[in-house]
């Protein structure tokens, strides 16, 4: 997927908002867990699946 002339990984998850379906950026895979992107690219969340 390109998206802003960027080329966005094909096991990156697109993430919109469900009252308008606004992009608000991707959710990608990282080691044991996922890490949010936001759409100008600055990782803004993580969440490790093994560490609870």
């Amino acid at each position: 997927m390109t998206t802003m002339g960027r080329d966005i990984p094909d096991d990156w998850i697109e993430y919109r908002r469900d009252s308008d379906h606004e992009r608000l950026g991707w959710i990608m895979p990282e080691g044991d867990g996922f890490a949010a992107i936001d759409v100008l690219g600055v990782r803004t969340a993580s969440h490790d699946n093994m560490g609870v």
